[in-house]
């Protein structure tokens, strides 16, 4: 092995390595390297930031028509759901015409069947009185008459059945032998819906 000392003064030796000047130096660009790119990453993200609030501010101007127009159905809606809230409190409390009772009735009425009465009650329902040859036509015209729309309760209050083939007093009327006729009266109840009756 060969070893070399150098015995120059320090001045007139030939320097090997880096000196701290060029470290420091060294150092000092890396760290403006570092500041730049983190600068200009922090430029790039505000300039995409930027374009991003621009398109949404575009989008907003485009849209607020849009919105405008949403906000007035949303009134005009609440409006009309008022509106509707007075009719149906209107056609609740709307007197029913007598007239249109006594047509629905009268269409509600099955065949073989008649009415002879209507009167009012103490309660305010109507009393339907008739009469018919078959129970099942009492029934049949009851749910009819469930069926109108402004009738709101219907109930059987009375029935009867009368044979015609007999006297008042109970005896059998004179004669040919005859089948028996009965006749079977009713008495229904019925509420009408809306305010007072007319």
């Amino acid at each position: 092995m060969n070893y070399a000392i150098n015995l120059l003064p320090p001045h007139l030796r030939t320097k090997t390595g880096l000196d701290t000047k060029h470290i420091v130096a060294g150092a000092l660009i890396g760290v403006v390297l570092v500041c730049g790119g983190l600068f200009g990453f922090q430029l790039l993200q505000a300039q995409q930031a930027k374009r991003e609030l621009g398109r949404v501010t575009q989008e907003i101007q485009v849209l607020q028509p849009v919105m405008q127009q949403a906000q007035k159905n949303e009134t005009l809606k609440a409006q009309i759901g008022a509106r509707t809230r007075i009719l149906v409190q209107i056609e609740k409390e709307r007197p029913v015409k007598w007239s249109d009772i006594i047509m629905q009735l009268g269409q509600a009425t099955p065949d073989n069947l008649w009415i002879t009465e209507l009167a009012n009650d103490a309660n305010g329902n109507v009393i339907i009185r008739g009469g018919t040859n078959d129970i099942d036509t009492i029934t049949k015209y009851a749910n009819n008459l469930r069926q109108i729309p402004n009738i709101a309760n219907v109930s059987f209050v009375g029935l009867a059945q009368t044979n015609l083939n007999e006297k008042a007093g109970g005896a059998t009327a004179k004669g040919p032998e005859q089948p028996g006729l009965n006749i079977i009266t009713y008495d229904l109840s019925i509420r009408l819906k809306g305010g007072a009756q007319r």
